[in-house]
């Protein structure tokens, strides 16, 4: 069986046979079986790669999609009602006590409801501290929020209000945008 070489100049197949490609006059070769079983190395290589590659693609593209719908009905849910329910039990307690990191918490989660962008929503960090209680589990809250708006651009917008603390949940009394 005749074996084949390539030149490595012009890449075009001459026989082994020959000192000189015909095609150009070169003298460096490559052997054409080395080149194939290094092709096909590679290839394996490449699709094990892509594989993998394909496989986070695909569960972080399922994880983020099921956290988006979540977050779409919560603030659905928001939006209808203004009463934010909170997720786990809570160790009972009275509500006339203070509860202020609590409270930021809900607010939080309304004012993400009410943005054209909520997760890029960047609450002041220690935004606690700008909520007051007023006794008998209302608090009022005076803060920003930086997100963006409709075209991409990050803004900051001042909000205030009330909430209070029901059975179950909470409930936006007051609400603005400045």
């Amino acid at each position: 069986m005749k074996r084949i070489k390539q030149c490595k100049d012009c890449k075009n197949e001459i026989s082994e046979s020959m000192h000189t490609c015909s095609h150009c006059g070169s003298t460096d070769f490559h052997d054409i079986e080395q080149i194939e079983h290094f092709n096909t190395k590679l290839e394996i290589k490449d699709w094990k790669v892509v594989a993998i590659i394909f496989l986070v693609v695909v569960i972080s593209v399922k994880f983020i999609t099921n956290k988006t719908i979540e977050k779409q009905r919560e603030y659905r849910e928001v939006k209808q009602n203004n009463i934010i329910e909170p997720k786990k039990e809570h160790k009972s307690r009275r509500i006339e006590d203070n509860n202020v990191h609590a409270a930021w918490a809900y607010i939080q989660i309304y004012v993400e409801s009410q943005l054209k962008s909520p997760n890029t929503a960047d609450f002041r960090f220690g935004g606690y501290r700008d909520v007051t209680y007023l006794g008998n589990g209302l608090y009022s809250f005076n803060s920003y929020v930086d997100s963006e708006n409709s075209f991409g651009a990050k803004i900051r917008t001042y909000f205030s209000g009330t909430i209070q603390e029901v059975p179950g949940g909470w409930a936006i009394q007051t609400f603005q945008f400045k």
